[in-house]
């Protein structure tokens, strides 16, 4: 089999090292990321979680000057300069040398996984023996004594002294800068403060002339909302030398791709294998530590290290969280980090009380979850009809926390700790309010609307929204009985979730299909406002709301919507495409429509674009979400069951193998091998909680096998599913 290799991103043979002698245009680099501090590399601004500035829809993820983004050259001399970003490591690279090999300038640039609230730069010019000297450049250095902001209005740093607690004489000094944001995004709401603070072993001069010695320049950048916090996570990093702090923070990352990733052989398929670490990379550099995620906001289309205000009234989202966090990253987060997971839940419940006063200004019960939500949980859309119409993110929402249960073994506590319980009741209130009983008591339906399809809005009985919105309100039933808690409720909203319709109709043919809402239709004869659709909508029914329909239904609505949705629309949709053909075995049409995705990886780092060819949001989470299911749940197989973990993989394009390593199922860390050459499931348990959980791998011919820890299962392929012994029969 000849090797599938991207010529976009470098000659490496290492799928995680992305490589480039010429950088990009700007909005192509790559960002390094903890989750609470972000930049694109080499970039003017540094973001942080939570920090925006606007009102209401005016509100943007609010710029912090970096002092680490500045660039660089050797002055006069000519040099051969080459970039790296090494995924594994979490490190941006660059290099420049001169052309006789005399002198070499390294630069390293990463937020560390560790600390969050830093930045680190190291910059290190070396000597040939014999070399008498260089000008090295810092090129457009902020000005430090008086950050400049669009977005935050800092006053005068200042510098204090500081002596190292090793009992060392050396007196150093670091810098502070305070300021607030300019505008809150409500108006009765304090401006949100930011302390920036940093170190640098070497005055950062425009012209720094080096001579004979080596220079070996860090410096080190913390940003949080807390003064004290943010200062004190800057001296213990003035504590630590860099080797060290450096090996700490790639020693973090190892623990991540150690418990999470999916690997195929490069020499198959090297883009393939690229893209799957960079994806999961991106992901992660925009998730805080399970330990410090206690004030994480949410995930945005473009990530943390994007979404401040530019040329376009929403570019690249301005950093607000939509459905795209809970139908699109959501999935492979849980699949491989069920701790970040949950913090995702959990920021959609620290808005919760803003939620219901959403509810209640739109005239209805219970909680209206905004569809851009940034800090503090109001409508924070620039496009007033999401904001009047787009309300299934509120059964998204929903459609998570029974994802997440399902992935769970401690579901009863997970529910009372975090409140699930309160957030799935407001969530049904809000839908059994936005429902309309018709005359004779026997439909519900939901006017109004406005589904995934942007491009037809207002409708009646969205099939998407309607069908997730039953979801949502069936769902109390399943989260209160796991407490024994009671709500009087419970039974209308299950009576009214039987009531909602979802629409059906005949194709010009006279197939059977979904119509995305009452009134549309696919015949060229009969009246539509428009029958072009903007991403996936109904065939979402099929996956991942999985609801029941016949094999034939499933068909007529993949092949009819796959007609007419536009093929330059958003990355994502063509991944739900091959989940569904994959199910129904349409292996040719699943695999031209996964393949779209290298339309979207830019050169030369993999960085995403929301549209093919580069436009649209970047670096667009919401495609490479879509594409890791498409892995997961479509070459895969995997769903995750009330009481089971089912699964049913193919090749991947390409391959002769792949591998899953550290799936999260009730607390244990699985892993699996695919092998077509032989045609052979391996799976091996890897790790269990502190609690006792016994798993079994369950075959459709009736295969049973216990599944031990550090011990492989290794069968022939066919139909499986994991289950925990006491649930099976």
């Amino acid at each position: 089999m000849q090797p599938t290799r991207s010529p976009l991103h470098g000659e490496t043979h290492l799928p995680y090292l992305f490589e480039a002698k010429i950088l990009p245009e700007d909005r192509f680099m790559p960002e390094v990321g903890n989750g609470h501090v972000a930049t694109v590399a080499l970039g003017p601004y540094v973001h942080m979680n939570g920090l925006y500035d606007g009102l209401g829809c005016n509100s943007s993820r609010a710029r912090i000057p970096s002092l680490i983004g500045f660039k660089t050259a050797m002055k006069n001399v000519p040099v051969v300069e080459s970039y790296q970003l090494n995924l594994k490591e979490g490190i941006f690279r660059e290099n420049k040398v001169l052309e006789d090999g005399s002198v070499t300038l390294t630069r390293e640039i990463f937020a560390h996984r560790l600390h969050p609230h830093l930045l680190v730069m190291r910059l290190l010019v070396e000597f040939a023996p014999g070399t008498e000297s260089v000008i090295v450049e810092l090129i457009d250095i902020p000005p430090t004594d008086l950050l400049v902001s669009p977005d935050i209005e800092f006053v005068r740093t200042k510098e204090f002294p500081y002596t190292e607690t090793t009992g060392s004489a050396l007196l150093r000094h670091y810098s502070v800068s305070q300021g607030f944001t300019r505008t809150p995004e409500v108006a009765e709401s304090p401006k949100s403060p930011v302390t920036v603070a940093w170190y640098s072993n070497w005055p950062l001069e425009r012209e720094i002339t080096v001579t004979g010695n080596n220079l070996d320049l860090v410096l080190y950048l913390s940003v949080g909302s807390e003064g004290k916090e943010t200062v004190a996570s800057l001296l213990d990093a003035m504590d630590i030398d860099f080797p060290s702090l450096r090996a700490s923070h790639v020693a973090k990352w190892s623990e991540y791709w150690e418990s999470g990733r999916i690997e195929v052989d490069p020499a198959e398929n090297f883009a393939l294998a690229q893209a799957l670490y960079s994806t999961f990379y991106f992901l992660l550099s925009s998730l805080p530590n399970a330990d410090c995620g206690h004030g994480f906001i949410g995930l945005s289309p473009g990530g943390l290290a994007r979404g401040a205000p530019g040329a376009e009234i929403d570019q690249d989202y301005l950093g607000h969280s939509f459905w795209d966090t809970e139908m699109w990253m959501f999935p492979p987060i849980l699949f491989f980090h069920p701790d970040q997971a949950r913090i995702l839940i959990e920021a959609r419940i620290r808005i919760l009380d803003q939620a219901l006063k959403n509810a209640d200004a739109f005239g209805k019960e219970g909680a209206k979850f905004p569809w851009e939500a940034g800090m503090t949980g109001v409508e924070t859309t620039p496009w007033p009809p999401a904001a009047d119409y787009q309300h299934h993110v509120t059964a998204d929402i929903a459609f998570a926390v029974r994802q997440f249960l399902y992935a769970s073994n401690n579901k009863k506590q997970l529910i009372q700790d975090m409140g699930l319980d309160r957030l799935v009741e407001e969530i049904a209130a809000w839908w059994q309010s936005l429902t309309v009983m018709s005359d004779n008591d026997t439909t519900c339906s939901i006017n109004s609307v406005m589904g995934p399809d942007e491009y037809h809005y207002p409708v009646n009985n969205s099939a998407f929204t309607n069908y997730a919105a039953k979801l949502a309100l069936q769902l109390p039933s399943y989260v209160l009985d796991l407490i024994g808690k009671h709500d009087a409720r419970i039974s209308r909203w299950n009576a009214t979730a039987a009531k909602i319709p979802i629409p059906t109709g005949t194709t010009p043919d006279g197939r059977a299909y979904h119509p995305e809402f009452d009134g549309f239709t696919v015949d060229p004869d009969r009246v539509c406002r428009n029958r072009t659709v903007k991403q996936a909508d109904v065939i979402l029914l099929g996956y991942p709301l999985e609801m029941e329909m016949s094999r034939e239904m499933k068909e007529t609505d993949l092949d009819t919507y796959r007609e007419i949705t536009v093929l330059t629309g958003p990355a994502m949709t063509w991944s739900m495409f091959a989940v569904g053909y994959l199910e129904l075995g349409r292996r040719k049409d699943a695999d031209v429509l996964f393949a779209k995705y290298t339309e979207h990886s830019q050169a030369p780092f993999g960085v995403w674009s929301e549209y093919a060819g580069g436009d649209g949001a970047v670096n667009f989470l919401t495609g490479m979400g879509g594409f890791l299911q498409s892995v997961i749940n479509g070459y895969g197989g995997f769903r995750l069951r009330s009481d089971h973990l089912a699964f049913n993989p193919m090749a991947l394009p390409g391959t002769t193998r792949w591998s899953v390593t550290g799936a999260k199922y009730l607390g244990c860390h699985l892993n699996f091998a695919f092998d077509f050459t032989t045609d052979t499931i391996a799976v091996t348990l890897g790790a269990v909680p502190d609690f006792p959980v016994d798993l079994i791998v369950e075959t459709l011919s009736g295969g049973r096998h216990l599944l031990h820890l550090n011990h492989t299962v290794t069968y022939q392929r066919e139909p499986s599913s994991i289950l925990q012994l006491s649930k099976t029969t």
